[in-house]
C-alpha cells in the first residue's frame, strides 16, 4: 500500500498509516486529520500522462489498479464565461453521477478494495449517497446508504437504481451521519462520510491539480466554493498546499467558501475570526449544503484564514436566481448549492481570475427550480396554427 502517515489538524500529532484499517480521527484529541506524503521524494516535473483525478498518483493514498472504477472520473471542464474574461466554471457537474462527490468515491471504492472490504457505508444530504452508488455498482461493491428522507427524489432515484441499500432517517443530516458511523463499526463496513474521513479530502483536492494544469501550470487568483460539511474547501486548499510544498507554484489561491444563510455556521465563526464553530439548525433550499455542524469545519476555515479569502452567505433568492442566471447566460444548469457559489461571486465580485467550483447538476433537484421561476411558453395547436401568432406569443419580430 501507498505509504503515507496522519497529522492532526489541531494538535499537529503525527501517525504512521495502518495497513489494515483507516484511521479516522487523532487519537490524542479527537480532531480530524490530514494525510501527509513524503514530499522530499516526489517529483512532478514531466507532462502529465493523463487528464483526469489521477493526473498525479504521487499525491494519492491508494495503490489498487483504478481501472476497478471502470468510469473516468475528473479531467472536468474549466468553461470561461461568456460575459466576463476573468471568470471561469470548473464544471464537476459532468462526472459520472453528475457531482463532485464522485472524486471522494472514487477514493473510497479504492481505499476499500486495498483493505479487503466489501461494503461501503456513508451519510449524506444526497449527492455523496448517489455518488457511492454509482461507483459501487461499477465496481461491484455494496453500498448502504444513510440520508434524511427529506432528500431530493431525483438523487433518492439515483441510489435506489443503483442498487445501494437504502435507510431514510427521519432527522436531520447530522442524524443521519451519526447513525451512518455508528453502523459501519457495527458491521465493519468502510466509512465514506465526508468531514470524518480523512481519505476523502484526498479525493476532493484533485479538482486543484487539474485547475493548475488547465491555467498552464498556474493558479487564478480566487476560488469560489459553497461550503456544506467543509471537505471540499478543504481539499481544494489541501490540494493547492501540496503544489506549493512541491515548489510547483508560489502562492496558493484566495479561498472563499460560500454558505446559505439559513446554514451558515462557519460564516459566523469567521466573522469572529475564530476556528471554532457553534453548530446550528439548517434551512435552506440548498439541501446539499444544509448542513448545521459541518464535520470538517476546521479544515474549511483553515482554507479561508490560511490564504487571505473569506466566508460569505447568501440568502436562498439569491441562491436561485444565481441558478437561473448560469443557465440561461452560460449554458451551466446546475443545482442549488452549486449555484451558491455563483452567488457568492456575484455578492463579493473579486478582483482577478476566479473560479467558480459547480459541484452538482440541475437535474439532480429539479422541482426546486421549478416551484422557483416562473417559465413563459406558447402552445400551439399543429392542427390549427400560424407563424405569426406564435412569434407573436414568442414576443419576436414576424418577418
Amino acid at each position: 500500500m501507498k505509504k503515507f502517515s496522519y497529522r492532526c489538524v489541531k494538535c499537529s500529532s503525527e501517525y504512521p498509516s495502518c495497513p489494515d484499517k483507516e484511521m479516522l480521527t487523532c487519537p490524542s484529541c479527537g480532531s480530524n486529520l490530514d494525510v501527509i506524503y513524503d514530499y522530499g521524494n516526489i517529483d512532478i516535473t514531466g507532462p502529465a500522462d493523463i487528464f483526469d483525478m489521477f493526473i498525479y498518483p504521487q499525491l494519492l493514498p491508494v495503490d489498487v489498479d483504478r481501472s476497478l472504477i471502470r468510469l473516468p472520473i475528473g479531467g472536468t471542464p474549466l468553461v470561461q464565461s461568456r460575459l466576463l474574461s476573468n471568470l471561469f466554471f470548473k464544471d464537476d457537474s459532468r462526472n459520472p453521477s453528475l457531482s463532485y462527490k464522485d472524486r471522494a468515491s472514487a477514493i473510497a471504492v479504492l481505499r476499500a478494495s486495498e483493505l479487503g472490504l466489501d461494503t461501503i457505508v456513508t451519510a449524506s444530504t444526497g449527492n455523496a449517497a448517489a455518488s457511492l452508488s454509482v461507483l459501487c455498482a461499477a465496481a461491484g461493491l455494496k453500498a448502504v446508504i444513510f440520508v434524511p428522507e427529506s432528500a431530493p427524489e431525483g438523487k433518492l432515484l439515483q441510489i435506489l437504481m443503483h442498487g445501494a441499500q437504502l435507510v431514510k432517517v427521519k432527522g436531520t443530516y447530522d442524524q443521519a451521519f451519526d447513525m451512518a458511523t455508528e453502523y459501519s463499526s457495527y458491521c465493519g463496513a468502510y466509512l465514506r462520510s465526508t468531514g470524518i474521513n480523512p481519505m476523502m479530502t484526498e479525493g476532493k483536492k484533485t479538482s486543484a491539480f487539474e485547475i493548475y494544469e488547465q491555467f498552464g501550470r498556474n493558479t487564478p487568483d480566487n476560488i469560489v466554493v459553497s461550503v456544506g460539511d467543509g471537505c471540499i474547501i478543504g481539499g481544494i486548499y489541501k490540494g493547492f498546499w501540496e503544489l506549493k510544498e512541491l515548489g510547483m507554484i508560489n502562492r496558493i489561491p484566495r479561498i472563499i467558501g460560500v454558505q446559505a444563510e439559513g446554514s451558515s455556521p462557519l460564516v459566523k465563526a469567521f466573522e469572529n475570526n475564530s476556528m471554532e464553530f457553534t453548530p446550528e439548525s439548517a434551512d435552506t433550499i440548498a439541501d446539499s449544503i444544509s448542513v448545521g455542524y459541518p464535520r470538517d469545519g476546521y479544515k474549511a476555515l483553515r482554507a479561508a484564514y490560511e490564504t487571505q479569502g473569506t466566508f460569505i452567505s447568501v440568502s436562498d433568492a439569491q441562491i436561485m436566481q444565481a441558478q437561473y442566471d448560469m443557465s440561461k447566460n452560460e449554458g451551466i444548469f446546475c443545482e442549488p448549492a452549486a449555484s451558491a457559489a455563483y452567488a457568492g461571486y456575484l455578492k463579493l465580485k473579486p478582483e482577478g481570475d476566479t473560479v467558480v467550483m459547480v459541484t452538482g447538476n440541475g437535474l439532480k433537484d429539479p422541482c426546486s427550480a421549478d416551484r422557483s421561476n416562473e417559465f413563459s411558453f406558447v402552445t400551439a395547436s399543429f392542427d390549427n396554427y400560424s407563424m405569426e401568432d406564435i412569434s407573436k406569443g414568442l414576443n419576436l419580430p414576424f418577418i
